[in-house]
């Protein structure tokens, strides 16, 4: 069966994107409990079906067939659940470093609800990836990602008339608040 039928009207995908390490995993598993909401990773979904697993590179083979693994995995969740929280990308590093924007396909597919973007001061998400993947970024690389992630973000959001969240992330319980209205329709700043 063709994607586009099994992900309907009916569905809404919640999607909380953002640079790699500024914590988009940790803020949707909050969100999962608190809005009973299922939580999935995009990365995670394409490496159970892919077997490329990305580990502390962070550097993507071949976007497009990953995209439309993505697709067909979340099709497959959304017989199970009409809603869901999903984190991922709208930009990724390819193997030479570079910015890659992802296929737009993806996002025309899904059935966006609302789009959260998570933004952090740089220097944060670099002692981040340095914690957690012990990966070494530049500043410049980081700035850029950033840059073009929040330019698809806006992009997105206004091609498919998505609200969008641009939220800056202070670690603490109010990002999982301010986020959490915003999907629930309770408020949130709408950039």
């Amino acid at each position: 069966m063709e994607v586009s039928k099994l992900i309907s009207n009916e569905n809404s995908v919640f999607f909380i994107a953002g640079v790699y390490g500024v914590g988009k995993s940790s803020l949707c598993e909050s969100l999962s409990v608190t809005l009973n909401i299922q939580c999935y990773s995009a990365s995670d979904l394409i490496s159970a079906r892919s077997g490329e697993f990305y580990g502390t590179n962070k550097v993507v083979r071949n976007a497009e067939f990953n995209q439309n693994i993505l697709l067909d995995s979340v099709a497959n969740i959304m017989l199970v659940h009409k809603s869901i929280l999903l984190t991922g990308h709208f930009c990724i590093f390819n193997k030479l470093m570079e910015v890659e924007l992802l296929p737009e396909f993806v996002f025309e597919t899904l059935p966006l609800r609302k789009i959260v973007l998570l933004e952090a001061d740089d220097s944060i998400v670099l002692t981040h990836l340095k914690n957690r993947d012990n990966k070494q970024y530049l500043l410049e690389q980081i700035s850029h990602l950033r840059e073009s992630e929040k330019e698809q973000a806006l992009k997105v959001a206004n091609k498919f008339s998505v609200p969008l969240l641009v939220h800056k992330m202070v670690y603490s319980n109010d990002d999982m608040e301010s986020v959490k209205d915003f999907i629930s329709g309770n408020g949130g700043k709408i950039k």
